[in-house]
C-alpha cells in the first residue's frame, strides 16, 4: 500500500494532464466515463475526481469487458455516449474503432479513449509529459507526412514495405496538435477523437489498397508481451496474403480473417507514436500505450482509419514495430526507433523550458 500511496500524486497529475490539458474538459460539460469489468477502477476514480473538481457533470457506466478489441458496446452504452459532451473511456479493451464511437462523435461528442490495466497508465512519465511538447512534435511530423507521396518502412529484421500517401488520408494528428476538439478545419470525427494511454500523440495514414512488401512485428494485438518469434506479414495490393511466426499467433490471425471476412486482411493503418516518454508497455493485450511511444510504428489489419471508414469488416487489430525506420518521400522521419523531430533545436528548447530531457 505504501507504493500505491506514494503514486497518488503522480496519478492525479497524469489525470489532470489527460482530462484537462489534453481532453479539454470544461465546467458544466456532460462527461460520460465508460469503463469495463477488467479495468483498474482507481483509474476511473482519478478521472471522475478531476472532472468533478473542475465542475463537470460526470456519469459512469460499467460494462462487461469484450474478448477482442473494437467490438461494439451494448446498445444502452452506445445511446448514452451520444448524449455526452465528452466520453472518457478508461477501458481494458478498446472500443475506439466502432460504429458507436463514430455515432457519438457525429452527435457532437468528443471521445478520449484510455486503455491500460493499472494506475501506471496515468502515473507514469508519459502521462505527465507536457502536452505542449507533444502538440508541437505532432505538428512537425504532421507537416512532413502531409507532403508525402510515399511511405517506406524498414527494420533490421527484414521489413521493407512501401505504400502511397494522400494528404486527405494522413490522420490521427487532428486530435493531437492541441486540446481535444479545438482543431476545426475539415469537420471530421478525427478532430474530436483521441486515445490516451500512458500519454498521447500519433500521426498515421490510411494507405488505401497500395501497401506492398513485408513487415515483421515485435508484438501483436490481443497477445501479452513480446512475441517469441517476430510475426511476419506478406502484403500485396493492400492485403495480408501470408503470415509467418509462432503457430498459435498465425492461427489466431487466420481465424480472424475466417470470422470477419476477406477485408479483415486489409492494411487499414500505418501509424507512429509522438510521445517521447510513453512507456514501451506490452503487458496488456492492446499495447495502446506502446503505440504512443515516439519512434514506434503500429500497423492495423482490418477497419480503415479514414474519416469515412471505407473498409469496415468489424475488426481492427494493431501490430507493433519497436525500432522501425520510416521514410517519407525518401526523407527520414524515424531511424532505428528514434523520432527525429525530438532532435530539432526548437523541441530541445521546449523540453528544457518544461524541465524534461528526451
Amino acid at each position: 500500500m505504501a507504493y500505491e500511496t506514494l503514486r497518488l500524486g503522480d496519478l492525479m497529475e497524469g489525470a489532470r494532464n489527460c482530462c484537462i490539458n489534453y481532453g479539454n474538459v470544461k465546467k458544466g460539460e456532460k462527461v460520460l466515463v465508460v469503463t469495463d469489468t477488467k479495468t483498474d477502477f482507481r483509474r476511473v476514480e482519478a478521472v471522475n475526481a478531476v472532472c468533478r473538481e473542475i465542475g463537470a457533470d460526470v456519469s459512469v457506466i460499467i460494462m462487461k469487458a469484450a474478448e477482442i478489441p473494437n467490438q461494439e458496446p451494448p446498445a444502452v452504452v452506445a445511446e448514452a455516449m451520444k448524449a455526452a459532451d465528452i466520453i472518457i473511456a478508461p477501458l481494458f479493451i478498446t472500443i475506439s474503432h466502432t460504429k458507436a464511437r463514430n455515432a457519438a462523435i457525429a452527435a457532437g461528442a468528443r471521445y478520449l479513449g484510455m486503455y491500460a490495466y493499472d494506475i501506471e497508465e496515468l502515473a507514469c512519465e508519459g502521462a505527465r509529459f507536457p502536452a505542449e511538447i507533444v502538440f508541437r512534435v505532432t505538428q512537425i511530423v504532421r507537416d512532413q507526412w502531409l507532403k508525402g507521396r510515399q511511405i517506406r518502412v524498414t527494420c533490421e529484421k527484414g521489413s521493407d514495405l512501401t505504400a502511397d500517401m494522400k494528404p486527405e488520408y494522413v490522420v490521427g494528428w487532428e486530435g493531437c496538435i492541441g486540446p481535444l476538439g479545438t482543431y476545426h478545419k475539415n469537420g471530421t470525427w478525427l478532430e474530436r477523437f483521441g486515445n490516451f494511454a500512458g500519454g498521447f500523440g500519433v500521426v498515421g495514414v490510411w494507405p488505401q489498397w497500395t501497401s506492398e512488401g513485408t513487415l515483421y512485428f515485435d508484438a501483436a494485438h490481443t497477445i501479452h508481451g513480446r512475441l517469441k518469434t517476430p510475426l511476419k506479414f506478406v502484403i500485396k495490393k493492400g492485403r495480408v496474403i501470408d503470415f509467418d511466426g509462432d503457430p498459435d499467433v498465425v492461427g489466431f490471425f487466420q481465424g480472424i480473417i475466417k470470422k470477419y471476412g476477406p477485408d479483415a486482411n486489409h492494411i487499414g493503418e500505418l501509424m507512429i507514436g509522438t510521445n517521447a516518454k510513453a512507456r514501451l508497455h506490452l503487458e496488456d493485450v492492446a499495447h495502446v500505450e506502446a503505440h504512443r511511444r515516439a519512434g514506434t510504428l503500429h500497423c492495423a489489419m482490418g477497419n480503415s482509419i479514414d474519416n469515412d471508414m471505407q473498409v469496415f469488416p468489424g475488426v481492427h487489430l494493431d501490430q507493433l514495430m519497436i525500432t522501425p525506420n520510416v521514410y517519407i518521400n525518401d526523407e527520414p522521419c524515424i531511424l532505428n526507433g528514434r523520432l527525429l523531430a525530438y532532435d530539432l533545436p526548437e523541441i530541445q528548447d521546449l523540453c528544457a523550458k518544461h524541465g524534461w530531457t528526451v
